[in-house]
């Protein structure tokens, strides 16, 4: 198993010293109690370490064209430093997952979703 760059800070503020394994990394499951956390993610605000999550750039003058067709979310008004969040589907429509888009350039995108998915 491997440490994030994070796993330092957040050993320290783990209080459950709840770990799980993601992808042969290991993070925190939950910081103080799982109910006070998620109610924080939906009607606040949550940090969570990221690393284990998979990085893709697409790079060309036909990036915003394939973007747009790989996820649900309409992605032609993305402006350069915008992100949004958009689940996948399969070719029937089911979801599958979700991750996170993001425009870096006029034709660069990087796209972050769990491992398993892409």
């Amino acid at each position: 198993m491997k440490l994030t760059p994070f796993h330092d800070r957040t050993s320290r503020l783990n209080r459950t010293q709840m770990w799980f394994n993601w992808d042969r990394h290991i993070v925190p499951d939950a910081y103080r109690d799982l109910a006070s956390e998620l109610r924080a993610t939906r009607k606040r605000v949550s940090m969570g370490d990221m690393s284990p999550l998979s990085k893709y750039e697409i790079r060309g003058p036909d990036a915003p064209r394939f973007i747009d067709r790989l996820v649900t979310r309409n992605t032609t008004s993305l402006e350069p430093g915008q992100v949004v969040y958009t689940p996948w589907t399969d070719e029937r429509g089911k979801i599958v997952g979700d991750g996170l888009v993001f425009r870096m350039g006029t034709d660069a995108y990087r796209i972050s979703a769990d491992p398993q998915l892409l």
